[in-house]
């Protein structure tokens, strides 16, 4: 999710509750047909740009 995050993708199909990845497309599809709705709150996390952060990148960088 990290490296999707990186790419500058989408990451609001994931927060309407528990999905996978493999599932995006789907997801993508009941979205534009009115038949989800986007969630209502977004995590802090995917909205401060924590990736700045040298310590916070480093520790994400580590994980691929």
């Amino acid at each position: 999710i990290y490296n999707y995050a990186k790419s500058n993708k989408d990451l609001q199909p994931f927060l309407m509750g528990k999905v996978a990845m493999e599932y995006e497309s789907v997801l993508n599809v009941l979205l534009n047909k009115g038949l989800a709705v986007k969630p209502l709150y977004i995590t802090d996390s995917y909205t401060l740009e924590l990736e700045k952060e040298p310590t916070v990148k480093f520790i994400l960088d580590s994980l691929d």
